[in-house]
């Protein structure tokens, strides 16, 4: 975290992980000083094949850490929730873990709630709480996309649409019949890129339902202009 006070947190949660644990965290922090927060999620996939090198205790200690990485503020971020479902799908199974993702049958309308928070969060990201015009037209998109299959979906507030919230909704929404998932993914897709920019909290946004509804992550970049 960028805020010493929680940095500290940090760093005293990786107290009795080993000095080369404590040097390399050190070293690494120095390096991605300058770097935007944009490179967050490339850096992300580049480190998950060498992680699939981790033995089992390894994988263990690795969890234990990052969980206290992201709590030590109380709060999870995008980003931190992005990352969670990320280690879920694609290292959870190579250490033995079961999986959380099942294959489920239920349509979009049997959890219009979870829908309208999910989407909501999405166009939310689109340009902060001021933007009301932003948010409606991304909404919007979504909607049209959808065309009725998740039956009554209603736009909630910002502070409704904590990552805490999304992570919940995004459980739920993981035993969704396959069809379902892929026309959520694309719904909040359409919602992402309806303004042709996808900002950083979309694209965090985005990872995160990829990654939970076992869907491919759309090919897109923070700041990247959408034809």
């Amino acid at each position: 975290d960028r805020r010493p006070d929680v940095r500290l947190r940090q760093l005293e949660a990786l107290q009795g992980s080993g000095e080369f644990v404590i040097q390399e965290t050190a070293t690494t922090l120095g390096l991605l000083a300058s770097c935007s927060d944009s490179v967050r999620l490339p850096l992300l996939d580049l480190a998950l094949p060498a992680l699939r090198g981790l033995s089992r205790p390894q994988w263990g200690e690795f969890r234990r850490l990052t969980h206290a990485l992201i709590t030590a503020d109380s709060r999870v971020s995008l980003f931190e929730l992005a990352l969670q479902r990320a280690l879920v799908r694609h290292l959870g199974p190579v250490f033995g873990g079961v999986p959380e993702r099942r294959q489920g049958n239920a349509p979009l309308s049997a959890h219009s709630n979870e829908v309208s928070l999910l989407l909501s969060a999405v166009a939310h990201a689109c340009g902060g709480p001021e933007d009301a015009s932003g948010f409606d037209a991304s909404f919007a998109a979504a909607v049209r996309t959808l065309g009725g299959a998740a039956g009554a979906v209603r736009a909630l507030s910002d502070e409704q649409c904590t990552p805490e919230a999304v992570d919940g909704a995004l459980r739920t929404l993981g035993h969704l019949a396959p069809q379902a998932k892929k026309l959520l993914l694309q719904s909040a897709t359409a919602c992402a890129v309806a303004d042709r920019v996808v900002t950083l909290g979309e694209a965090e946004l985005l990872r995160a339902i990829a990654d939970s509804l076992d869907c491919p992550v759309p090919p897109f970049l923070p700041g990247q202009e959408v034809g």
